[in-house]
């Protein structure tokens, strides 16, 4: 990975906590749907999958695949098992809208918002049966706050993708990713003054 300075990251002295969360979802699934084309002796590959709990510590407190899937505990469990309490957080920033990482809002506090990228809520909201695309049903929405990400709102450039600061003190940026899928997200947290661990949902 380049230098700071070199991918354009503003500074700051603000930083988030990140903790990797084990969803235990481990899909075995063809080696070419994530890493095309396809190779000869690579048929299928297990595909770790992680969820994170970013901590903003200065704001705590504020108001179609062919492989077989398989979940043993909800990321909310996890966190519950953990001794973080689900009506703590603020929002779920989902990176895309494929039905391996769209989870279970429902299970989560109203006050809890959804933050979606560009085109997710338009393309899919209020979800199922309404929009038949739609990878969830209507409950996971359903009194929710649904925040659907815009264009102009990534409004810095970071190691050549779109950026936004998402709490605007430079702790958290959420990056526009497009290729993998609509609206695809992923996101960078400062964990200290100058190293940062880079989110990303999917390639």
């Amino acid at each position: 990975m380049g230098s700071q300075n070199s991918l354009d990251i503003p500074s700051s002295l603000s930083t988030v906590q990140v903790s990797i969360i084990d969803i235990t979802y481990a899909p075995f699934v063809p080696t070419w749907q994530s890493m095309g084309p396809r190779i000869k002796g690579l048929g299928k590959r297990t595909a770790l999958t992680y969820s994170f709990l970013v901590h903003h510590t200065d704001a705590f407190g504020r108001g179609e695949m062919g492989g077989d899937m398989r979940v043993d505990k909800c990321v909310e469990d996890i966190m519950k098992e953990h001794g973080v309490a689900r009506n703590t957080v603020d929002a779920i920033i989902r990176s895309h809208a494929h039905i391996d990482h769209v989870g279970r809002p429902s299970r989560f506090s109203f006050r809890t918002k959804l933050v979606v990228g560009s085109g997710i809520k338009e393309a899919f909201y209020p979800g199922l049966p309404a929009v038949k695309a739609a990878p969830v049903v209507v409950r996971e929405f359903l009194g929710r706050k649904v925040e659907g990400l815009t264009p102009s709102q990534f409004d810095l450039e970071i190691g050549g993708l779109k950026a936004l600061d998402y709490f605007g003190d430079g702790n958290l940026y959420l990056l526009s990713a497009p290729g993998h899928a609509l609206g695809h997200l992923k996101a960078l947290s400062r964990t200290t003054e100058d190293t940062f661990i880079y989110l990303a949902g999917r390639r």
